[in-house]
């Protein structure tokens, strides 16, 4: 039986301009956007991208939660989760044209689209109104980004907790503790006094 994670995303700016870039050029490319975007299903578990390979397209979730993470001396330290209606990638290996030190893989069944990078920066530089939205995004990801170093460097473990549960509500629903912990910097047992206290 397939997954399905019925998450509603309405109130967040960021996946809203994410949702509008795509809009925005379906409306404007038509059919010729549906020959340069592919659609790929994962099963639970598999990868979208491993260590050592090389990102050369950006991926937009339509179902399902994927994570990225590394391997540091055989622990896994995830620092990323992506969900419906969200973008990932891995950017320093497509700025860089290095290989990916990171993973990507999926938590849940996962249906997503994909382009490549050079076909999305043929549309980006092409239509103006796509760039100002896709600078928006990076604009808005950049901010999330500041607010989860903030987090990690001057918030307790149960401040963490609580931001990422008003930023992600829905996440202790979807996704495994032990996934969270990591993701926050703390140990399991950590989180579960945590969760216990609330």
């Amino acid at each position: 039986m397939k997954e399905k994670t019925e998450i509603d995303k309405n109130d967040n700016k960021y996946y809203l301009k994410v949702q509008q870039v795509f809009i925005e050029i379906s409306k404007i490319l038509g059919v010729e956007f549906e020959q340069v975007l592919k659609t790929i299903t994962i099963k639970r578990n598999d990868y979208l991208l491993k260590e050592g390979n090389y990102c050369r397209n950006f991926y937009f979730i339509k179902t399902g939660i994927l994570r990225n993470f590394y391997i540091k001396d055989g622990n896994e330290v995830i620092t990323n989760f992506t969900f419906p209606s969200d973008l990932t990638t891995i950017l320093r290996s497509i700025i860089l044209n290095e290989p990916s030190r990171e993973y990507i893989q999926a938590i849940t069944d996962c249906e997503i689209y994909t382009i490549p990078i050079s076909e999305y920066q043929k549309i980006i530089k092409e239509y103006p109104q796509i760039e100002k939205i896709d600078a928006e995004i990076t604009q808005l990801y950049a901010i999330l980004l500041e607010e989860r170093l903030y987090s990690l460097q001057f918030h307790t473990a149960a401040e963490r907790y609580s931001f990422l549960l008003e930023r992600e509500p829905f996440i202790a629903k979807y996704v495994p503790l032990t996934f969270i912990a990591s993701y926050l910097g703390i140990t399991l047992e950590t989180l579960s006094r945590i969760r216990a206290n609330k």
